[in-house]
Formats: C-alpha cells, structure tokens, sequence
C-alpha cells in the first residue's frame, strides 16, 4: 500500500514538473489556434466578416446600423481541401473583381483586427445553388461598385454581392435589409463620394447595404467571434 502511494506521489510531482517547464503560448500561437478553431467551425455558404487594421475600415464600420464591429464580409466554400472565401473590395483598381482567396489569407492578423462566423439558415440545394450563383458571378468580370449603387448589377460591392446572391439562391426567401447613410456620417460620405461626382442629395436619397445587416437577423446564427491582432488592454 505504501509502494502504490509512493508511485502516485512521485506521478503527480513528475506531472506538476513537467506543467511549470511548459511555457505559456505567444500571442500569435494563441491567435493561430483560434483561427484553427474556426475553420474547424466553418462549413460551406457560412458568412465570415472581419475588421480590417486600417482608416478605412474605421470609417466604414461607422455606417453600420446598429453593430459598429466590422467592414468587410465574404461567404465561405471549400475548394479543393482549402476553405476559401467569395468577396470583392475595392483592393485597387486593377484588382476589385470577386475574388475567392483562401480563408487564412482573409484573416491575416498581420492586416486584420477581428473577425465573426455567421451561418444562415440554408437548406443544402441553396448552400449549392449559393456556390453557382457566386461562380456566374465571377465569370462575369463583376467590378467593385466605387458609388455603392444597389441599382447596378455589373458593379458590386462586398454586401451588395452577398444580399443579391442570397437572394438568387433562395428564391427571394433571404433578402438583407436596406438603410440609408446615418445622417453623422454623410458629411464624410459626401467627400469620399467628390471624385465618382455624386451628388450630395443622390447619397441622401440612396439606400444601402450595411455589413452588420447581413447577421443581425433571426435566420442568421453567430457561431464564433475572435480577436486576430491583439493591443494593450485587450489580451
């Protein structure tokens, strides 16, 4: 009795040895596992949005309704064993079609702030039929819509390409909300607006789609939400 209590002593000292010798995760290890974490999470047709460590998306998420968390959204597939990511931005000039880039490259903590998996409430024929639409999409040249004007379907922004999209492949069943420009922002809206010449009462009359509208809605379900670039007071 007295070996097998002397076994145990010696087990959990060698245990509680081996647990301080281990050091504590780098904050880039630990974002790197949350990011894993979530593509364990990711299935196809789900919605990943994210902020984006820049002035822009600063401004941008301001013109949300009502969530001022993120700018930019896409919609998820698996291709060829890598989850990759459906969304255009105005990147350049040269290079604002749709794109579909792998899943890691959307997150990159390097550029990204934070980000959130979203999952709509779709039956597997209009997960499929999403992945079509978003593909015709593609073929199409589809350009980023620097004037943010719902009317055209030759120009589009990241929002705008999923509400349409969505739309398309459910039948209408899922259409994203629409808003016009909150009135404290339109001041730098009408500046960013100077060099596509629109006038300043088109930008008050015309309504849009904001990123936060596309998850806050009953059939749209939040299922993790994570933190890439880490600042002080918030680790």
């Amino acid at each position: 009795m007295r070996l097998i209590i002397y076994l145990l002593f010696i087990f959990v000292l060698a245990a509680c040895s081996q647990n301080n010798n281990q050091k504590p995760l780098t904050t880039s290890q630990t974002t790197a596992l949350r990011i894993d974490s979530l593509k364990r999470l990711a299935k196809d047709g789900d919605l990943i949005v994210r902020l984006t460590d820049d002035l822009v998306s600063e401004q941008v998420k301001l013109i949300n309704e009502k969530d001022k968390s993120f700018s930019h959204a896409g919609i998820i597939f698996k291709i060829n064993d890598t989850l990759r990511v459906y969304n255009i931005s105005p990147d350049s000039l040269d290079k604002d079609e749709i794109k579909s880039e792998p899943l890691d490259s959307f997150l990159n903590p390097e550029k990204n702030i934070s980000c959130a998996l979203y999952r709509y409430d779709l039956t597997n024929k209009e997960i499929t039929s999403l992945k079509n639409v978003l593909d015709s999409f593609k073929l199409k040249n589809i350009t980023f819509d620097w004037q943010y004007n719902l009317a055209t379907d030759n120009k589009m922004y990241c929002a705008e390409l999923i509400d349409k999209s969505l739309a398309i492949a459910t039948g209408d069943r899922i259409t994203i909300h629409q808003t016009y420009i909150p009135e404290n922002m339109r001041k730098l809206v009408y500046h960013f607006f100077k060099k596509e010449k629109v006038p300043d009462r088109v930008i008050d009359e015309r309504k849009i789609i904001t990123i936060d509208n596309l998850y806050l809605r009953p059939d749209c379900k939040l299922l993790m939400k994570i933190q890439l670039k880490q600042f002080p007071g918030n680790e």
